[in-house]
């Protein structure tokens, strides 16, 4: 799995790409390869602490769907507690769970 950072401008998704394969672009949105298409996880409307948590803890490898579950909800409590940033938040949690359990439903097959 590789994280892939694209400059500004009309950057190009990577043509050569693996399961669980991201990509950040430069607003902060983030997208995984997974099922055959590119994936939005979120990460624009992530407050910069919270965006950087997600890649570190991602970055080590996809999650199961259960430990992505449990370990997830750090990023709740360094979000805080304004409730459009935790909206976000969860949007971003629970596409990152749906991946996860893509990527496992993927190795399977």
């Amino acid at each position: 799995m590789k994280i892939t950072r694209l400059p500004r401008g009309n950057a190009q998704f990577p043509s050569e790409k693996d399961p669980g394969d991201i990509v950040v672009l430069s607003n902060g949105d983030s997208f995984v390869w997974s099922k055959a298409i590119w994936n939005l996880i979120g990460g624009r409307y992530l407050k910069p602490e919270v965006r950087e948590w997600m890649l570190d803890y991602i970055k080590e490898g996809w999650p199961t769907p259960s430990d992505a579950k449990f370990d997830l909800g750090e990023m709740i409590n360094i979000t805080g507690e304004d409730p459009e940033a935790r909206r976000w938040t969860n949007m971003a949690i629970n596409n990152i769970i749906k991946v996860a359990e893509n990527l496992q439903t993927e190795r399977i097959s």
